[in-house]
């Protein structure tokens, strides 16, 4: 389990409580064991948006990421530095909605992408900057269903299960791949793909954008889930003002 979050690891352990009840049920397993089984809770659990010292690019981090010459990256390189900056650009989405981000999910004449989150299942409808918009034409033509073209067009995103472990995989991959970007890029710290994602909300803080409306492009199911994230930088930002 080393290495899985901590939601992921409840429901690895949800399914083994349930096959030992059933052993217990019938006779394969003393009830004792089955019931101390069950006891098992883990003692804290860890949000991936539920980071008390978000980790983010200042502007002057992500200017060098941005100015970056992609004539040294390679083509892996090259789509990952694409979907990161997209994050960045593009209201934060979440690495999963980028790997799912389909084409019937974009409408250029809006300036929208609108898509059901992997996470949350609620459908959020992201607006879409000049720069966000650079990035998606950049890609058009390249791939029939998939944006990027990390899952293959005949995906099934109803299969939970295979998109969890197809997403996991494509993750670690990207967050290789990255650290190997940071470099290029001399960025002097580790790199993650969810950086882009408080990258873009710290950014919209600092020019004042109300936290209701950062929520609400986030994909957060509530305000109060954005202030608890970004409290700390709130309070440094208030102290600033001061």
């Amino acid at each position: 389990m080393r290495g899985r979050k901590t939601d992921t690891v409840k429901k690895y352990l949800e399914v083994i409580c349930k096959i030992c009840r059933q052993a217990a049920i019938d006779g394969l397993l003393p009830q004792t064991a089955a019931q101390a089984i069950a006891g098992i809770t883990l003692v804290k659990s860890i949000d991936e948006d539920d980071n008390r010292a978000i980790k983010y690019l200042t502007s002057a981090e992500l200017s060098k990421l941005i100015n970056l010459d992609r004539s040294l990256l390679s083509e892996k390189e090259g789509m990952t530095h694409d979907m990161f900056l997209f994050s960045a650009y593009g209201c934060g989405p979440r690495i999963s909605d980028l790997i799912t981000a389909r084409w019937i999910d974009v409408n250029f004449e809006k300036k929208e992408l609108c898509k059901i989150q992997v996470k949350t299942r609620g459908r959020n409808i992201i607006p879409l900057s000049d720069e966000a918009l650079e990035i998606l034409r950049r890609w058009q033509g390249k791939h029939e269903v998939f944006v990027f073209g990390l899952l293959p067009d005949d995906f099934n995103l109803k299969d939970e299960e295979k998109l969890r472990t197809k997403r996991n995989s494509i993750t670690a991959t990207i967050n290789k791949t990255l650290a190997s970007i940071a470099k290029k890029a001399n960025l002097g710290k580790k790199l993650t793909f969810h950086m882009a994602r408080h990258s873009w909300a710290v950014n919209a803080l600092e020019q004042g954008m109300p936290i209701s409306m950062i929520s609400e492009l986030l994909g957060h199911s509530s305000s109060a889930i954005t202030e608890k994230i970004y409290a700390i930088h709130r309070q440094e930002a208030k102290a600033e003002a001061v």
